[in-house]
This record gives C-alpha cells, sequence and structure tokens, in this order.
C-alpha cells in the first residue's frame, strides 16, 4: 500500500512538472504542444503572434518559459484581426496579452527582442524578475500592470516606456530607467517603491507617472539634462521628502497638481528655464521653508499654485527681486536676491577663486567680494574659520548651482605621467602643474581606476607649494584637491610637480587603465578665474619585468588637441567614435593633433589610449 502511495505522489509530482521542448516553425506551435497542461516550454526557431496567442489562451499552467533561441517573425493577418482588433505584428515584438495572467514564475526573452507589446505580461504576479534584453527599445502600455516583479533595470537601447507599463506593481522596491519618454501612470500606484533612478536621456515624466507611490521618498536624476516636462500629477500623494533638480537644465514646464500633497518637502529649486507652472503644482507642500526661482523671467503661473503654503514663512531667493516682487502669487514669498553660500567673487561659482577672494578681504586687499556669501559659518565675521568653511564646500562638491564642467580657458594643465604598476605594488606618482600664468590657489578632481586607491594620508605637496595649505577629500568616485595661501602667495615656478601621491594596486586593476583628472580651476592672487583642460594618465598592471619594458610614450589632450610624445617617429592610428580611422604621422619628441570633440581612441606602439577631447 506504501509504495502505492509512493507512486501516486511520485506521478503527481511528475505531472506538476511537465515540461516540452521544441523545435518550431513560425504559426505552428500549437501542432507541436499535445499536453495542454504543461508547466516548462522552452522553443527554438521561429515564433510569430499566432503561436503567442495560442499560449495565450491555451497554456495556462506555465510557470517557466525558455525563447532564448526564438526569432520572432512578422506576422499579417491581412483583414482577419488576431486580437483587440490588431491585424499586422511586427516582427522581433513580442505581441499584446502573450503571457496575460500566466503562473510564470521565471521566462527568458529572445536576445534580437526589440518589443514589448501591450499588457504582455500584466497580471503575472509570481513573476518576480525579468532581464531585459539589450536591444529593446520599448516597453507597451500596461506590458507588466500588476505583476509581481520585485526590481527592474531597463536597458540602454530603451526609448518609451508606455502607459501604465509597471502601475499597480505592489511588490515593487527598485527600478532604474532611462527612456526618452516615460508615458502616463507608468509607475502608479507602485505603493512598495523606494528607489527610483531615473538617467540620461529623459525628455518627459508623464500624466501620473508616479502616483499613490506612498513609499517613494526620493528619486535620483541622473544627467538628466534634456528633461523638459514633468507633466501634470507626475508626483502627486506619492512620498517624495526633497526633489534633486540640478540636472534639469532643460526643464521648461511642471504640469498641473504636479507635486500635489507633498508636506515633508522643505525645499525646492526651480531650474533656469521653466516658464510655467501649473495649477495648484504645489498645492499641500506645508513644509516648504525655503524655495529658489532660478529663471530671470518670471515663470507663469496656474491657478492657486502653492494653496495651503502659509507664503510669508517661506524665503524665496531669485536673482530679479523686483520682477518677482510685483508678480501675482510670487509676491506673497519673502522675496530675498538668491546668493549662493561661498560665492564671495559673485560669479556664479563655488571654487577657489572665491577662496583668493576671501583671503584677500581678510587681508584688506582690495578685490570682488559678497559679504552675505562669504560668512560661511553665519558668526558675523569673515575670518580664516570661514576659509576653511570654504574650502570644505568645494571639497566636498556641493556647489549649489553650476555643475556642469565650464568651459576651458587657458592651456595650463594639470598631469601625471604615465606609469606601471604591479598588484599589491605601492608606488608614489607625482601630480605636475604646467602653467605659464601666476596662480595662487587652484583644484582639480582624480579619478582613479578600479584597482587602484589612495595609500592613507599620503598627501605630500612639492616646494611649489611653499606657503601653502593642501587638502584633499574623498567624494566616492573621485577625490578633489585644493591648494591655496592664506597670503595668496603664488606657486614657484611654472612646470614639475606639485604634489606626490602614494598609490597602491591589486589584481584588478585593468592592463589598460587610465587616471583622469579633471574640473581643473586656477585663481590668481586677484581671485580672477582660469579653468584647465582634462588630462589622462595611461596606467599599466604589469610584473617588474613588466615595468623595465614599459613604454614611455605619452598620450593625452589639452585645450582642445590630442598630444603626443615618443621616443621615436612612427605613425599612431585615431579611431573616432563614428568607427572612423585616420593614420598620424608621430615624429620623434612633442606632437600636436586638431581632433574634433569627443571620445577617440590612439593607438601607438601595441598600446591603446582612451581619451576625452573637448
Amino acid at each position: 500500500m506504501r509504495k502505492i502511495q509512493f507512486f501516486l505522489i511520485f506521478l503527481l509530482g511528475a505531472l506538476s512538472m511537465q515540461g516540452a521542448e521544441i523545435e518550431c516553425t513560425a504559426g505552428n506551435l500549437s501542432k507541436k504542444v499535445s499536453n495542454l497542461n504543461i508547466t516548462s516550454l522552452t522553443v527554438t526557431g521561429t515564433m510569430d503572434a499566432r503561436d503567442f496567442m495560442f499560449i495565450c489562451n491555451e497554456l495556462n499552467e506555465l510557470k517557466q518559459v525558455d525563447l532564448s533561441q526564438v526569432t520572432v517573425l512578422a506576422y499579417d493577418g491581412v483583414r482577419t484581426p488576431l486580437v483587440n482588433g490588431q491585424i499586422f505584428f511586427p516582427a522581433n515584438e513580442l505581441p499584446q496579452l502573450s503571457f496575460f495572467g500566466k503562473k510564470l514564475t521565471n521566462v527568458e526573452l529572445p536576445s534580437s527582442l526589440k518589443s514589448i507589446g501591450m499588457a504582455a505580461f500584466a497580471g503575472c504576479k509570481q513573476l518576480k524578475s525579468i532581464n531585459l534584453p539589450s536591444k529593446v527599445a520599448t516597453i507597451g502600455s500596461y506590458a507588466f500592470n500588476g505583476s509581481g516583479l520585485e526590481s527592474i533595470v531597463t536597458p540602454s537601447s530603451i526609448k518609451t516606456i508606455g502607459r501604465g507599463a509597471f502601475s499597480r506593481c505592489e511588490s515593487l522596491t527598485s527600478a532604474r530607467i532611462n527612456p526618452i519618454v516615460l508615458e502616463a501612470y507608468a509607475f502608479l500606484g507602485c505603493t512598495n517603491l523606494t528607489e527610483m533612478i531615473i538617467e540620461n536621456a529623459i525628455e518627459k515624466v508623464g500624466v501620473s507617472a508616479f502616483n499613490g507611490c506612498t513609499n517613494l521618498t526620493k528619486v535620483q536624476f541622473r544627467s538628466c539634462a534634456r528633461l523638459e516636462l514633468i507633466d501634470a500629477e507626475a508626483f502627486v500623494m506619492s512620498g517624495l521628502q526633497s526633489i534633486d533638480t540640478k540636472a534639469m537644465k532643460a526643464l521648461t514646464e511642471i504640469g498641473d497638481y504636479a507635486f500635489l500633497g507633498l508636506k515633508d518637502i522643505q525645499s525646492l529649486s526651480i531650474p533656469a528655464e521653466v516658464s510655467y507652472i501649473g495649477t495648484r503644482a504645489m498645492m499641500g507642500m506645508t513644509g516648504l521653508r525655503s524655495l529658489v526661482s532660478k529663471p530671470t523671467t518670471v515663470p507663469a503661473l496656474g491657478d492657486s499654485v502653492w494653496a495651503g503654503i502659509h507664503p510669508t514663512k517661506v524665503e524665496l531667493l531669485v536673482d530679479n527681486v523686483e520682477d518677482y516682487s510685483n508678480a501675482a502669487q510670487w509676491r506673497e514669498f519673502t522675496i530675498y536676491k538668491a546668493i549662493i553660500l561661498g560665492d564671495v567673487n559673485g560669479d556664479g561659482r563655488v571654487n577657489v577663486s572665491d577662496v583668493t577672494a576671501m583671503v584677500n578681504r581678510i587681508l584688506g586687499v582690495v578685490d570682488t567680494y559678497v559679504a552675505k556669501a562669504a560668512d560661511i559659518n553665519g558668526d558675523g565675521k569673515i575670518n580664516v574659520s570661514d576659509v576653511t568653511g570654504l574650502v570644505n564646500i568645494i571639497l566636498s562638491g556641493k556647489e549649489t548651482v553650476v555643475h556642469e564642467a565650464p568651459q576651458v580657458t587657458t592651456d595650463d594643465f594639470v598631469s601625471i605621467d604615465n606609469f606601471t604598476i604591479a598588484p599589491d605594488e605601492v608606488k608614489i606618482i607625482e601630480v605636475k602643474l604646467n602653467n605659464e600664468t601666476d596662480y595662487a590657489s587652484m583644484q582639480f578632481d582624480v579619478v582613479l581606476p578600479d584597482g587602484l586607491t589612495l595609500v592613507g594620508n599620503s598627501l605630500d605637496g612639492t616646494s611649489r607649494l611653499a606657503g601653502h595649505s593642501v587638502m584633499s577629500k574623498d567624494n566616492g568616485g573621485y577625490h578633489r584637491f585644493v591648494a591655496y595661501s592664506l597670503n595668496n602667495d603664488v606657486f614657484n615656478g611654472h612646470e614639475g610637480a606639485v604634489l606626490r601621491l602614494k598609490v597602491k594596486a591589486s589584481s584588478e586593476l585593468a592592463t589598460d587603465a587610465q587616471i583622469t583628472i579633471g574640473n581643473v580651476a586656477f585663481a590668481t592672487e586677484m581671485s580672477k578665474t582660469f579653468f584647465g583642460p582634462s588630462t589622462t594618465t595611461q596606467v599599466s598592471n604589469a610584473t617588474g619585468v613588466d615595468d623595465l619594458l614599459a613604454s614611455s610614450d605619452k598620450v593625452y589632450t589639452r585645450g582642445g588637441m590630442l598630444v603626443i610624445e615618443t621616443a621615436e617617429p612612427g605613425i599612431a592610428q585615431l579611431v573616432q567614435m563614428n568607427g572612423m580611422v585616420q593614420d598620424l604621422m608621430v615624429a620623434e619628441g612633442h606632437n600636436e593633433f586638431e581632433v574634433a570633440s569627443g571620445f577617440v581612441i590612439v593607438r601607438l606602439n601595441g598600446k591603446s589610449y582612451k581619451l576625452a577631447v573637448k
């Protein structure tokens, strides 16, 4: 009897795991599947919309699907709609409703897939994760509506996330997306969404895109310089506690009710290109205390934009006080002229030029000076404590207005010679300053490759920095360095090392790694600012023997020019991002070539150098 029971249990288990592996030609899947209760399906070959409709209508027990080796072909039903009135189905598209409501726990999609159709995975509550193929450009309307997804990352190819694509995904906690257009209701009602990163190409955040995302306290907008529109009700009734608008250089419109009900927002900055803010867009922001409006032309407003806010308790900082003071709704705030803490010389940037301006003030030297911007610690006095506070602002990289790299205004540069280093080796490298102009202070960022780290507090200034203080800070991706003098003394000499850094390599260091020095700013003793070009350093992961054989070639950019220094004449190959290859005749010694801006690869004496030309 026990043997019979065991056999029945085994049989039931086997039946529950029934699967099929099928080589298919488009339109014939229904002829290949004999058991409609299969839970696992692997298909190779070709499929079209007819096969997916068979899956949608007949295979209701599916849990696992592998289509990684499938090519989806176009299907034209001529005049007979196949589903929802649709007649033609493009190639490389997962048709609408393909897996609607299925019990899927795992799915692998065709690598050539470019589009996911409407409601293709809607209601798949057991589907916790999915890898979207690298060519997917469109996620259709309601594609994953009500599914069980816990996280989603879109590929770089994505262009459109459709209407309601991830709406009502109540298990979704994190998303990283980079569409050009995020359509209406895309993440509506995702009540457990806590992490949202939006990157790069996005131009529009659609109507109610994050409506009701009650646990979404912060949205990271990364490099979203093309974002033009935050549409109506985009973040209404979400959990946002802050809105970072620094990257939104192109934002022109904030729609009706866009941020309604966000009572925890304490400060808000309106980007410089905004021309219209819709009806009740900020209604209910009862916690708002600081508002910065950067447009010089006062933005037009819809009705009751700030309803529920106590305007007299809110400081409005603007550059054009008179026009804002005469504009309806705006004039109800307590209005002040915008002052950037640390922008001592009033040029709209916070950098080492402000240090020299502050030092001049302390020394009694006549220089451009904004008093309120210089009182960093707020004690009503300007002294060395404020200098220290200003340097800390610069080191932290938290400038409040300008974040993009400024236009290069000098050929003077900071660089590190190419070098080799073996895993676990510690090496001292020199940071060199080549300058024609006399400077009293400077700052720059050093980006180290993976596998190369600074050793402890290894900062060591050379005699060129005599009388100067040198400080640095690790900002998680780059190290910022600041050198300044409390007497505004200029740096000694015009070439050679100014700093020595101790670095250590690990086995993770690539053979063609690079160090980048960027965000270079210099200030004269009268706080005149100059911005230097970025430079790159080739770092080779090598043994001691390799060090002896290392090339002495130097390849870098300066002032928009490609510079090649080599001990022997020869030919270098220049590869541009559009694929064009150009041979460069290189003479012994110093060579300069004018090339178009952008990323290029230079091949010289068996080595490759990837450079950014600005």
